[in-house]
């Protein structure tokens, strides 16, 4: 007998239903906001709350309790040669293998980009060594990646000690997965006191904290503040503003900018307190300030109401929380300087005081450190405008010396962090690098132009790494290398059955570099016809694939390079001359390396470092005088080679001409035979040996450190005696600053004598041997 149901039972199953269908839309909630989308292992934001969970828990059971960081080696390299489609793919296999090593108790999240931890509870440091073991094998043997390449990883791990929280358990855990990635790939270190002073593998990384509102206002007032130091004029006005807002991210009692004066000694330069007053500066943590000064490390600390401190200050002033930063300035010789702190403390607890907030600082301490120097330079500046009233002959020398070295400080301080694949400090590069600045955020082509192995391609990922494309792909193709009908194809694509063995449709690189940037290298190499090809394809905006019918969209933009002189290839009717004009907008002149050899010292050091292991080998005053004497026709690609032959050659950490294997035949002699402008330049050089006949030339070391305009001021002098700034500028044809620069360097190595001072000073040889 079939039971009806009644209106009632029908509620009652409405109602069931109605309950199952917000269960399961509240569990999708909760997964959407918990999970990584790109990986679906939870986020950031919810593995902080979980270890704060399991610190807790662990305290209480006295059980162990450790934290993993595991990161993807070499990703960057990975985005830029596979692009970032592959490159999403590695870190979804990794997420994947990373969580099938790990117990159901443990939890795995994505900290950001390829990098991802990892919480194991009831596990000692025996049993997480094991852990990380699994994952280090199970990453280098996955063969998914065979179709990509070798894809390693790097795994850092703390375990959970009395007096430490769950924010200095996940930063001891990146401080020794950056001692891991220094020493290899596919490596594990686990956390030891020897690390509590290294820095971590991000420095950028923790001032996101998983909370979207606080991250958007954190990120919103470090843009507001850094463009206030770079619009502000007025110091004195922008040190209170950087003040309040650090005391605001940080809902900090009191904030304090703490300076260096003129005898070295500290004091606060600016008191703040919440409600943006100032406040007399008293009663901090001396102790704090003097231990960041000292180390160059900041410094976070929080301390319980009845629980020890870490000094007397702490105690007698009633400190719950303190937060300090030190103001650090790059030196141009790398070192670094240390012109001040940044201080803020509480009285109550400090919530906000945590490791966001300690990247936060140590972020904008950096642009204060800046804006500091700078506005020390333009004080310096103000100061000599202001003594030239009264005496301006005298002075006038100082006060441009003044100018250029502001110039040139403000230029490298602007330009390192942009272009830092790229060595050099020298005038010529500086230029480039101006130029680059200007066209990298542009889309319009740029060709670049200069010998085999000065660094073409690497300016040409500057332009694209550093613009507006640089989230999708950048292609290369060197046209010489390939005939003009693979090449056709190369760049065109084609469809199935074009030619024998097109077995099916393939994209061109055009397609493939869609929205991105397209190098096409020695491009003074491709044929006529190929030229045409191409010429249509960048009219138009649109390619045809070979053997195909149909006209693609293609957004590309292009960057071209050759060693060889297009314009006379345009003369010599070897190159079209509207192709010439379409990839010629914008042309960057490479130097070669031996017109820039104030650079050397600074690539040798680079490939010394490059790659280097165990303790960095450096050259010995002979061997570094025979590499600064040699011409380089092979530029930077022969300088890192030669570097690296006497690498391996050498057993010893200092090398000596003996290590040295040059490529040609060494006659200084030839190193000056034409300047960088193509025009003939005054002899120079030492010949080894002698030529029969040869009049001897400079013995002195020096004279080989010389640019091609300071070697023929020499010849000059010795012909005329004596020569005023004016005629020296007229005759080389250079700035006031530019000339100046020859002339200082001449006088500082004690070839020159200045006589009298500013505008009328005459200069004379110094007498000392080979002059």
């Amino acid at each position: 007998m079939t039971k009806s149901f009644s209106a009632q039972d029908l509620e009652l199953f409405q109602a069931l239903a109605n309950n199952a269908t917000t269960a399961l839309l509240n569990a999708n909630l909760y997964r959407s906001a918990t999970c990584d989308p790109a990986t679906g292992i939870y986020t950031r934001h919810h593995f902080e709350q979980r270890l704060r969970d399991e610190v807790k828990l662990a305290r209480k059971t006295g059980s162990p309790l450790s934290v993993l960081m595991i990161d993807i080696d070499h990703l960057r390299r990975l985005n830029a040669e596979k692009g970032y489609v592959e490159a999403d793919t590695v870190i979804q296999r990794v997420a994947n293998l990373v969580q099938d090593r790990l117990r159901g108790i443990d939890l795995v999240a994505r900290y950001g980009g390829g990098k991802f931890v990892a919480i194991l509870p009831q596990t000692d440091a025996t049993g997480t060594e094991a852990v990380a073991n699994k994952i280090l094998g199970a990453v280098a043997g996955e063969s998914f990646f065979g179709r990509i390449g070798s894809v390693t990883c790097s795994v850092g791990a703390s375990t959970l000690v009395p007096g430490i929280d769950s924010l200095s358990l996940v930063k001891r855990s990146d401080q020794a997965l950056f001692d891991a990635k220094r020493s290899g790939r596919n490596t594990y270190r686990l956390y030891h006191d020897g690390l509590a002073n290294i820095r971590r593998t991000d420095q950028l990384a923790g001032v996101l904290s998983g909370n979207p509102t606080r991250d958007y206002r954190n990120t919103l007032m470090l843009l507001e503040t850094i463009e206030e130091i770079n619009k502000r004029s007025d110091f004195e006005e922008l040190l209170p503003r950087v003040v309040d807002t650090l005391v605001d991210i940080t809902q900090a009692d009191r904030g304090f900018l703490i300076l260096k004066d003129d005898d070295g000694n500290l004091a606060p330069r600016v008191a703040r307190d919440r409600n943006k007053r100032d406040v007399e500066a008293k009663d901090y943590s001396r102790s704090v300030l003097d231990r960041v000064v000292e180390t160059n490390q900041p410094v976070r600390e929080a301390f319980a109401e009845d629980g020890p401190v870490s000094s007397a200050s702490i105690s007698n002033f009633a400190i719950r929380a303190v937060m300090c930063v030190p103001l650090l300035i790059t030196e141009p010789n790398g070192g670094t300087r240390t012109v001040g702190a940044i201080y803020v403390d509480s009285h109550t607890a400090g919530e906000e005081f945590d490791e966001s907030s300690l990247a936060f600082f140590d972020t904008l301490s950096r642009q204060v450190a800046v804006a500091i120097e700078n506005a020390r330079l333009y004080d310096r500046v103000a100061q000599l405008n202001r003594q030239l009233q009264a005496k301006l002959d005298t002075t006038e020398t100082e006060l441009e010396n003044v100018r250029i070295e502001l110039e040139d400080r403000t230029k490298s301080l602007e330009l390192r962090y942009n272009y830092d694949q790229i060595v050099g400090q020298s005038p010529p590069m500086q230029n480039i690098f101006q130029l680059l600045d200007r066209v990298t955020d542009t889309t319009v082509p740029v060709f670049i132009h200069g010998e085999s192995g000065t660094g073409k391609e690497l300016v040409a990922k500057a332009i694209h790494y550093n613009g507006p494309r640089k989230k999708y792909r950048m292609i290369s193709e060197n046209c010489a290398a390939t005939s003009e009908t693979l090449l056709e194809s190369e760049l065109f694509g084609y469809v199935k059955g074009a030619f024998t063995g097109a077995q099916a449709d393939r994209k061109g690189l055009f397609e493939l570099a869609s929205k991105g940037t397209l190098f096409l290298d020695e491009v003074g190499d491709m044929s006529l016809g190929m030229q045409k090809k191409l010429l249509r394809v960048l009219q138009e905006g649109e390619v045809r694939r070979v053997g195909g019918k149909d006209q693609i969209k293609v957004d590309v933009r292009i960057v071209s390079a050759s060693n060889k002189n297009l314009k006379q290839l345009v003369e010599e009717g070897a190159f079209r001359e509207d192709l010439y004009y379409r990839l010629n907008v914008v042309k960057v002149d490479l130097p070669p390396l031996r017109d820039r050899k104030e650079d050397l010292p600074l690539l040798i050091d680079h490939f010394l470092k490059e790659e280097s292991t165990g303790p960095v080998k450096r050259f010995s005053p002979e061997g570094m005088q025979m590499l600064m004497r040699y011409n380089w026709p092979g530029n930077i690609r022969e300088l890192k080679n030669v570097v690296e032959r006497a690498k391996i050659i050498s057993d010893n950490e200092v090398m000596g001409k003996e290590h040295i294997i040059l490529d040609t035949v060494f006659d200084p002699r030839q190193q000056g035979n034409m300047t960088a402008m193509g025009g003939p330049a005054p002899a120079g050089g030492r010949p080894v040996p002698p030529a029969p006949g040869m009049p001897e030339m400079p013995t002195e070391p020096y004279y080989f450190d010389l640019n091609e305009r300071q070697r023929k001021l020499l010849e000059y002098l010795k012909t005329y005696g004596s020569i005023r700034n004016r005629d020296y500028y007229e005759i080389m044809q250079v700035s006031k600053s530019t000339g100046w620069r020859d002339i200082k360097a001449l006088i500082e190595k004690g070839i020159l004598i200045a006589h009298g001072k500013g505008k009328g000073s005459i200069y004379t040889l110094a007498e000392r041997e080979g002059l």
